[in-house]
C-alpha cells in the first residue's frame, strides 16, 4: 500500500472517532435534559396538587359562609315576623290601615351581591377600583351593589380611609354575627 492510501485511512479512522465523541457528549446533554423535564414535571405536579387543595379549602369557605348568611337571614326573619316593623301614619289624617314593613333578607341576596359579601367577609376591605376588577364591572356599578347592600339589606358596611385611598368592608362584629363567633 501507498503512503497516501494509509494517510487516507489514517484520516477517516480519526474523523470517526470525532464525531462518536460529539456523539457520546449529546447522549450525555440529552440525559441531563431528560432528567431536568422529569424534575420541572415533579414540580408542576405539586404545584397543581396544592392549588387544588386551596381550591376546595375555599369552596368549603365559601359554602360555609353561604350557609351562616342564610342561618342568618333565617333569624333576622323570625325575630321580624315576632316584632314586626309598622310604619307610622302622619299625624292628622284620617288612619288608614296599617301596613308591616317586610325587611329585606340578606338569604335572598343572588348574584353580584353575595360575590360582593363574600370577598368583604373573606378577605376585609377593598377600594372600590380593586372591587370593581376583582368582579369585571365598573366602579360604579360596585358604589350601586354597596349602596343597595346598606340600604335593602341592611348589612352595616363601613368605609375607611388608608393610603390606597377610601375602601368599603363589613363591620367585623357583624361578620361575626354571621359567622356565629361569639
Amino acid at each position: 500500500m501507498a503512503q497516501a492510501d494509509l494517510d487516507s485511512i489514517l484520516k477517516e479512522l480519526l474523523d470517526f472517532g470525532t464525531v462518536k465523541s460529539d456523539i457520546t457528549d449529546i447522549s450525555n446533554n440529552a440525559k441531563l435534559i431528560s432528567a431536568k423535564i422529569l424534575d420541572i414535571e415533579k414540580q408542576l405536579n405539586y404545584m397543581a396538587q396544592q392549588m387544588l387543595e386551596q381550591n376546595n379549602k375555599i369552596d368549603l369557605i365559601a359554602q360555609y359562609t353561604t350557609e351562616q348568611i342564610e342561618a342568618f337571614s333565617e333569624q333576622i326573619k323570625t325575630k321580624s315576623e315576632i316584632n314586626p316593623v309598622k310604619t307610622e301614619q302622619p299625624s292628622g289624617e284620617q288612619p288608614q290601615k296599617q301596613s308591616e314593613k317586610t325587611p329585606v333578607l340578606l338569604s335572598n341576596a343572588t348574584g353580584r351581591y353575595r360575590e360582593i359579601l363574600s370577598l368583604l367577609i373573606n378577605e376585609g376591605f377593598f377600594t372600590y377600583s380593586k372591587l370593581a376588577d376583582r368582579l369585571n364591572i365598573s366602579q360604579s356599578r360596585v358604589r350601586a351593589y354597596i349602596a343597595d347592600l346598606k340600604r335593602y339589606y341592611s348589612v352595616p358596611i363601613t368605609s375607611v380611609k388608608d393610603t390606597e385611598g377610601v375602601k368599603v368592608g363589613i363591620s367585623p362584629e357583624f361578620v361575626n354575627q354571621i359567622l356565629g363567633v361569639r
